[in-house]
């Protein structure tokens, strides 16, 4: 279990981060305040440790049977997730590369019904 202590670090990284982001926000066209910063934090931390479970522990796991222990090797997939997410899955509406270039691939991972 030597990889708990690197993760809960990485997980009060990313509170700290957040919640200073969140507490400069404004919802609502009003300020976040220590409520929503807090709000947004606890949001992004458990959506961070869902992803570090799911995508980053077993790519740890591969590169350490594979002897690729290199910053670069995290790094790149890291980078490879990311694209994969924001293009393949759209979490931002519309904005895809395979947008209209495959509708199929499209219909596939959407939840509209029309192509």
């Amino acid at each position: 279990m030597k990889i708990l202590k690197p993760l809960m670090y990485t997980l009060i990284i990313v509170f700290l981060v957040a919640f200073v982001m969140g507490f400069q926000m404004r919802i609502a066209h009003s300020p976040a305040g220590w409520s929503g910063a807090l709000m947004i934090s606890l949001v992004v931390t458990a959506f961070a440790a869902a992803a570090l479970l799911i995508l980053g522990y077993p790519v740890h796991i591969m590169l350490k049977r594979l002897n690729k222990d290199k910053l670069s090797y995290y790094s790149l997939s890291g980078a490879l997730f990311g694209l994969i997410i924001v293009f393949l899955f759209l979490p931002f509406g519309n904005d895809g590369v395979f947008q209209g270039s495959c509708p199929i691939f499209h219909a596939a991972f959407s939840n509209s019904t029309s192509l």
